[in-house]
């Protein structure tokens, strides 16, 4: 029995397309033929994926994450995995134009981190201690200590917020007195910047002391003959390299690491004191 034609003044038969005087079948759940769901707009073209590619692509590149193209376009991590992948030939209209109108500004996730370690060196300088800058910020301790010492080259666009904003709060209350270690650092405190992200602006000072690499280069001198000498002497002297070591003022296995070749270099000065040290004159006292 043949299907029954639908017309203008009849309900159109479920199997047959909604479009008037179209005798062909209509797809499901959309009421037209495929010819006509296209022309009315029921479905969508599909194009090629290559544009979308290419902008998400230029989203990576300017630090954005698959992630976050995702999250700021309003599609599945699968969707766009497929087109980065080439495992499609062919995407939606709608699809194609949620990606290219993504811009940057909404899909970047993560971002550079070298403004942030002047913002925790400058709380530290001022007293705040790495506890304080973590409750603050309700980021974790070693979160803190990584980008503190620079080892982390982008962070979380999150967690770059986190840190300006206790930043903000921190650095407008009174200076403190900062910790002996971290007042060697030179570390500028935040009144001292005019303009901390400025990148050719440079307040921090050299380190003090053995903090200064450099420093520590010039004043070590090689571990020779002599220096093993002396400690072999110390250790028949006391009995025992553990017993030698607290009468130096050593832990108990620090002498074994220089008479086991394990140490190359010493503190010149530690150098001197270990060569001017004289048991004999503790055994007088």
């Amino acid at each position: 029995m043949e299907a029954k034609k639908a017309t203008p003044e009849q309900p159109p038969h479920a199997d047959i397309c909604a479009s008037p005087k179209c005798p062909n079948h209509a797809l499901r759940e959309v009421g037209y033929c495929k010819k006509h769901a296209y022309l009315h707009g029921a479905v969508h073209h599909k194009v090629s994926p290559v544009m979308a590619c290419n902008h998400i692509n230029w989203l990576l590149q300017t630090g954005s994450t698959r992630t976050g193209v995702a999250t700021a376009s309003g599609l599945s991590t699968e969707t766009v995995d497929r087109i980065l992948n080439e495992n499609t030939t062919a995407i939606q209209q709608r699809t194609h134009n949620a990606v290219l109108g993504t811009p940057p500004s909404r899909s970047i996730q993560k971002i550079s981190t070298w403004q942030l370690p002047r913002r925790i060196r400058a709380l530290r300088a001022a007293g705040w201690t790495v506890s304080d800058i973590a409750t603050d910020s309700g980021l974790s301790l070693p979160t803190i200590l990584h980008i503190q010492h620079e080892r982390w080259p982008t962070v979380q666009r999150r967690t770059a917020i986190s840190l300006r904003d206790t930043y903000s709060r921190l650095s407008s209350l009174p200076v403190k007195k900062p910790h002996y270690r971290v007042a060697r650092q030179g570390w500028a405190l935040p009144m001292e910047w005019d303009n901390i992200d400025d990148p050719n602006e440079h307040r921090d000072r050299p380190p003090l002391g053995d903090d200064n690499p450099g420093n520590i280069d010039k004043t070590r001198i090689p571990v020779d003959d002599q220096l093993l000498a002396k400690l072999r002497e110390l250790v028949a002297h006391y009995g025992s390299m553990a017993e030698a070591a607290r009468h130096l003022g050593w832990d108990g296995s620090r002498v074994r690491t220089y008479l086991t070749g394990r140490v190359k270099s010493i503190q010149e000065r530690t150098y001197i004191r270990i060569m001017n040290h004289q048991p004999e004159q503790e055994d007088k006292q």
